[in-house]
């Protein structure tokens, strides 16, 4: 019999995975804590996805590129926003609201407004695996 076992995430082996919501406790409870495990650092956020939102023209290197926010909200709240360029833009189109996500990102810097940024993200693909029971 063949059941489906489980989602493998593919290119975060090597990275700390949080939840939004537990990102946003250690943040909220003890920010030296947060600095340490994850100020500008690379890590993975899984939560579920609130919206993406067009966030204007960046440049980078010579070129302008058009800016995309994947947002998450945590249990308590808080928003924890992704910075994406256009280049994933067609990743992020293909999202629906209230879907699981796992992003990649930098955290840089603290809470402005009850929101916190996190640059340079990126999606992980995920993959479906089935094993034979």
């Amino acid at each position: 019999m063949w059941a489906l076992s489980f989602v493998l995430l593919l290119g975060i082996d090597d990275l700390p995975t949080v939840s939004v919501d537990e990102l946003v406790r250690i943040h909220r409870t003890n920010e030296a804590l947060a600095d340490e495990r994850f100020r500008n650092k690379p890590i993975v956020v899984t939560g579920k996805l609130e919206s993406v939102k067009r966030g204007g023209l960046m440049l980078y290197g010579d070129k302008s590129k058009q800016v995309y926010h994947l947002w998450m909200k945590a249990a308590d709240g808080t928003s924890v926003g992704f910075r994406f360029t256009e280049d994933e833009r067609s990743a992020l189109a293909k999202l629906m609201i209230g879907q699981a996500v796992h992003v990649r990102g930098t955290v840089e810097g603290e809470f402005v407004q009850n929101i916190l940024h996190l640059f340079d993200a990126r999606l992980i693909p995920q993959k479906t695996t089935v094993e034979k029971k």
